[in-house]
């Protein structure tokens, strides 16, 4: 059997994986959109090529301030990230 604890951050695990696997998705979508109005000439290349870049760091920023807790990185090896799980 699995504790009431442990059900509580399996839940919260998902959660947060799921919240990462949307923006990924909206990210991808923006993307596409953006792509599609340079190919068809609505939008210079340099306007939509900016506008994406601008719109992914968005996005990362968001998802990065949300998900991860006190003291994570999102460029964290495993060996620390094995240390910090450990010290809590």
């Amino acid at each position: 059997m699995i504790s009431e604890e442990r059900k509580k951050e399996l839940n919260v695990a998902a959660t947060k994986q799921q919240y990462a696997t949307t923006a990924l998705v909206l990210m991808t979508c923006m993307n596409v959109v953006l792509g599609t109005l340079m190919v068809s000439r609505v939008i210079p290349i340099w306007l939509g090529m900016f506008l994406s870049f601008g719109m992914m760091g968005l996005v990362v920023f968001k998802a990065n301030r949300d998900l991860l807790d006190e003291g994570e990185t999102l460029w964290e090896s495993p060996k620390d990230f094995h240390k910090r799980r450990r010290e809590q």
